[in-house]
């Protein structure tokens, strides 16, 4: 199982780049309950405008769901 060149630089830029803005969107899925938006011309925070379980579902949810991606994307089947 050898891995090409282009394989291995591929891989390499691509777990920087998830190492770089994992942690920043987790910064901003854990604040989305101070986020402000605009109803009916008035900014109330979503989590007065939406259910508070929506919002802690997503803030749990989500990055489980980054995190077993990441494991299905970069580990091998072990078929070719």
């Amino acid at each position: 199982m050898a891995m090409s060149i282009r394989q291995i630089i591929g891989l390499a830029v691509s777990v920087l780049v998830i190492a770089l803005i994992m942690p920043m969107a987790l910064v901003y899925i854990s604040s989305i309950d101070t986020v402000s938006v605009i109803v009916n011309g008035t900014a109330t925070d979503l989590a007065t405008v939406g259910d508070p379980a929506l919002v802690t579902l997503i803030q749990v949810l989500l990055p489980i769901v980054i995190v077993v991606s990441l494991i299905i994307a970069f580990v091998p089947s072990g078929s070719n």
